[in-house]
Formats: structure tokens, C-alpha cells, sequence
């Protein structure tokens, strides 16, 4: 049978309430049993813990031949500011001498709130009219989806596909189709008011409802009913530049002072 090696511990809090019950005469009793079991570990341990005959202590060793740097750093070959061991070597004229590098900054990622900037706005309304019925069909792969447009060449298109409708709707009548106008105007004017460039403006079409049209290939799925959602703002102002700006120059003293 194996012999179980005890720990040396300490008094448990039973040993201490006892020893102050029972006064001095326990505890002492207990200080020696406890120099004994130290005693008998350390006779045990003695032949591992031989000292070597070229051992030095720490104190004695001279400060150069220290290391300056933590154990978990270490020389990486990917790094640009990495060098070998004989660069480091013959630089420092010691060969016991090695040296690590610094850790090479690649970027900087940062999470930042805008600036000041004009509000959101937003126009919705439902369509029925066919130019915008024949622009989301030709522009959506699934009758059932909502379309989302953001870039510039569709954008463009459903400029035109407003325009055609404003003339459209005039020569019918402009008192008759007033609401419609009132409506269809006002979306040419946003799309109008800014470059096609950004993120400033967006176009939504949601279908509401639709209908079956047979042909001789088959049936085919359509929308009849829309929701136009026309969204604009949002852009910087004079005062979010210069914070914009602002910010940036801070960040760039802070991060880096001596660069």
C-alpha cells in the first residue's frame, strides 16, 4: 500500500475554537505535532532540493545579463521589425545577450457616434399606378418580397418612371389627379435635391396585394398594390464636420504623440 503524502496546512477553525477552549495546554500540544510532521516532510524532501555546485544566487548575478523583457514575448518572423538572434548577437557584441522586439501596430478599430447631422425623414403612400407596378417587376426576382433600392443606376430609373408619371397624370388632368400629383411631385423633388452619391437617400417598395394573370405557359403571380417608402437625410452638418474633424485630430495626438 501506498503511503498518502500529507499537505501542511495550517490550524483549521475546529483546531482554533478548541485551542481557546481548551487554554494553552492544547494548543501547544498541537504546535508540536505539527513541528514533528514539518520535521519528518522536511527529511523526505531533503534529497530533491539539492543545491547544484554552480548555483548562484540572483543577487549575484551582474544586472546585464537579465532579461529586460517578459517571457511571453517573443521574437516573431512576421513581424518587420523583427531581427535574428546573430543581428542581435553582433549588434550587442554578447552573445548571452538576446534581445526581443516590439509588437508591430496594424490597425485601429474604433467605435464612434456621428456627428451633428439633418434629420430623417420619410413618405409613404400606396401605389397603384402601372409605370411603378412594371418597375418593381422588373427589378425584383420575388413578387412576394420587399424591393430595396440604393444604388444610383436603378435610382435613376425610378426618376425617369416618376417623371413619366407626372406627365402622364397632367395630361389627364391636373384637378382630377391633385393628391396623386401632390405626391408624385414631391418624390421628384427629393431625388432631385442631392447628387446620387451616398447614403442619403433610400427607396422602399413593400406589395400589399396581387393577382394571377393566365398565360399560355402558365399562370403568373403579380403585384396590383404597393407601399412607396421614400427615406432622405441624415447628412452631416456644418458643426458634425467640424466635429468630425475635431475628433480625428484628437485621436490622431492621442494615439499616436510621437509618430
Amino acid at each position: 500500500k501506498t503511503k498518502k503524502k500529507r499537505h501542511n496546512r495550517g490550524p483549521s477553525i475546529a483546531d482554533r475554537v478548541k485551542s481557546l477552549l481548551m487554554g494553552d495546554n492544547a494548543s501547544n500540544a498541537n504546535e508540536e505535532d505539527e513541528a514533528l510532521d514539518l520535521h519528518a516532510s522536511d527529511t523526505e524532501n531533503s534529497a530533491l532540493c539539492e543545491v547544484p555546485e554552480d548555483f548562484k544566487p540572483v543577487r549575484e548575478i551582474v544586472p546585464d545579463r537579465l532579461a529586460t523583457e517578459p517571457a511571453s514575448i517573443v521574437p516573431s518572423g512576421a513581424s518587420s521589425l523583427a531581427e535574428t538572434d546573430d543581428d542581435a548577437q553582433s549588434r550587442s557584441g554578447d552573445p548571452m545577450v538576446k534581445t526581443t522586439h516590439q509588437e508591430e501596430l496594424r490597425c485601429v478599430l474604433t467605435v464612434i457616434r456621428h456627428g451633428d447631422r439633418t434629420p430623417k425623414q420619410k413618405l409613404k403612400g400606396d401605389i397603384t399606378e402601372e409605370r411603378f407596378l412594371q418597375y418593381f417587376h422588373d427589378h425584383t426576382a420575388d413578387v412576394k418580397k420587399d424591393l430595396k433600392v440604393k444604388a444610383k443606376k436603378p435610382m435613376v430609373e425610378f426618376l425617369e418612371c416618376v417623371k413619366a408619371v407626372i406627365k402622364d397624370k397632367e395630361q389627364e388632368g391636373a384637378k382630377k389627379n391633385r393628391e396623386v400629383l401632390y405626391k408624385v411631385r414631391h418624390i421628384r423633388d427629393i431625388l432631385q435635391r442631392w447628387k446620387f452619391s451616398g447614403l442619403n437617400r433610400k427607396l422602399q417598395m413593400k406589395p400589399r396585394k396581387w393577382i394571377v394573370e393566365e398565360y399560355p405557359d402558365g399562370n403568373v403571380t403579380k403585384c396590383s398594390e404597393l407601399q412607396l417608402v421614400v427615406k432622405w437625410g441624415g447628412d452631416l452638418t456644418k458643426l458634425g464636420e467640424k466635429q468630425a474633424i475635431n475628433l480625428g485630430k484628437r485621436l490622431r495626438n492621442e494615439l499616436y504623440p510621437d509618430a
